[in-house]
């Protein structure tokens, strides 16, 4: 079993390669999104197990469900892949207005982006 450490060091690796730009910061990987939307958190746990989530927002995946997502064999593969459509704008990242007036930011893929007409209850960052 690889160590945490490990993991992130491997996930780096791939974002290096893709060019996308991130920090390690103790036992977690910080990637400032495009626009200064938020950042995305990285955290790899004993088990190996991963959390991918918008620190600033309501975004929350894994790992493993981005590399089946995907079609990929990897983790990273999957975690790069994921952070390549952020850094593309193929995936969006946009702003919610809520009715009480707060907003809330989240990530939309290409699907989730085609359900909502652009109704002025939210705003794309990219």
């Amino acid at each position: 079993m690889r160590s945490a450490t490990e993991c992130l060091e491997a996930i780096g690796q791939a974002l290096s390669q893709a060019d996308i730009p991130f920090r390690f910061s103790g036992e977690a990987l910080l990637i400032p999104l495009p626009n200064e939307f938020g950042t995305m958190e990285i955290i790899i746990w004993r088990d190996e197990e991963d959390s991918i989530q918008l620190l600033e927002g309501s975004c929350h995946t894994h790992g493993n469900i981005e590399a089946g997502e995907f079609g990929v064999n990897t983790r990273e593969e999957g975690i790069q892949l994921l952070l390549r459509n952020i850094f593309s704008g193929k995936y969006k990242l946009v702003e919610i207005s809520n009715e009480d007036g707060s907003t809330t930011k989240t990530i939309w893929d290409e699907r989730q982006a085609k359900k909502y007409k652009d109704d002025g209850d939210f705003v794309y960052w990219n």
